[in-house]
């Protein structure tokens, strides 16, 4: 389905972005994977990947900033796959990496 919907995508231009989580030590990180996702977000609304915090809570902070800039022209869609899979290293279980209010 993902696979379906970036091929719909480039055509909307619609950014997608896809993680599989729990695949390699790095995406087992929620640290490492929201720096990498926020890395990929940055480029796509043309702001600078350096900005990125390096601690978990200010990625945290960061990425929310970073969905807010999804638009009605600009959309933007991110699928995490199995984050089950995650390590528990800094709170990732808890989920509170993931924002409350999302862009419409």
């Amino acid at each position: 389905a993902a696979y379906q919907l970036m091929g719909r995508s480039l055509a909307r231009k619609r950014a997608v972005i896809v993680r599989f989580l729990g695949t390699t030590l790095h995406s087992s990180n929620i640290r490492v994977a929201l720096k990498s996702i926020c890395e990929q977000i940055s480029l796509v609304y043309g702001e600078d990947p350096c900005a990125i915090p390096g601690d978990c809570s200010g990625i945290s902070l960061h990425f929310s900033r970073l969905l807010s800039r999804a638009s009605a022209d600009k959309p933007l869609c991110v699928f995490l796959d199995a984050v089950d899979q995650l390590s528990p290293e800094d709170g990732a279980h808890g989920l509170s990496w993931l924002p409350l209010d999302l862009p419409p």
